[in-house]
C-alpha cells in the first residue's frame, strides 16, 4: 500500500458525501463537472508518468472535456508527483517539457 493511500484512508471517514468528489475527482459520476465550462473556459491537467495518482488524474482528465472542450492534458514522461514544483524549489525550474507546457498554456490563456 502506498503512503498516499494510507493517508487518504485515514481522512476519508471525515469527508462528507457532498465533498467526496472534491477529494477524489476520479470517482465523480458523469455530469458532476456540469457547469465547469461557465467558470473556466480552459483547463490544464498535468501529471507525472510515474506518480501514484496518474490513473485518477487521467480518469479526471478524460471527464473534464465533456464540460470544457478546451482541456489540455500533459503527462511528464518519467515524471513523479510535483516534479514541476520541486524543480523550482531546487533552483532547476524554468526549463523542461513540463515547464514549457505550463508556460505555453498560460500564455495562450492570457491572450484570450
Amino acid at each position: 500500500m502506498c503512503t498516499y493511500q494510507l493517508f487518504a484512508d485515514a481522512v476519508r471517514p471525515g469527508i462528507s458525501p457532498a465533498l467526496r468528489f472534491h477529494f477524489e475527482p476520479g470517482l465523480a459520476p458523469r455530469g458532476w463537472w456540469s457547469g465547469l465550462g461557465r467558470i473556466f473556459p480552459r483547463v490544464l491537467v498535468t501529471g507525472g508518468e510515474h506518480e501514484d495518482f496518474i490513473d485518477p488524474i487521467l480518469i479526471t482528465a478524460a471527464a473534464i472535456p465533456e464540460e470544457v472542450p478546451d482541456t489540455t492534458v500533459f503527462v511528464l514522461p518519467g515524471g513523479v508527483h510535483e516534479d514541476f514544483i520541486e524543480a523550482f524549489g531546487s533552483g532547476e525550474g524554468g526549463r523542461g517539457a513540463d515547464y514549457n507546457a505550463v508556460v505555453s498554456w498560460v500564455s495562450k490563456t492570457l491572450q484570450l
